[in-house]
């Protein structure tokens, strides 16, 4: 009786473990597809960015726009490496 009912709790605690790491694998790799997702769409507001100041007629504003374009990258990827690295 309580060799059975020990392998019965041995099987369950190993059922738990695997679904367990197959969890957390599938959590990885679903944050791994939507950072790659997420790519595209900032280069092309990066892009849609630069194009509008590239249009704007005065040049101290243009030079403005640039600025404000690369502060807001250079924000991006500071944010980016503190979620990811710290």
């Amino acid at each position: 009786m309580i060799r059975g009912v020990l392998a019965s709790s041995t099987g369950n605690w190993i059922s738990l473990e695997r679904e367990k790491t197959f969890l957390e694998a599938h959590k990885l790799s679903l944050t791994q597809l939507n950072h790659y997702f997420k790519q595209p769409v900032i280069n092309e507001h990066v892009l849609m960015a630069q194009r509008l100041a590239d249009e704007v007629g005065d040049g101290d504003i243009r030079k403005q726009a640039y600025t404000k374009i690369i502060n807001s990258l250079t924000d991006l990827v500071q944010g980016y490496k503190q979620v990811n690295v710290g």
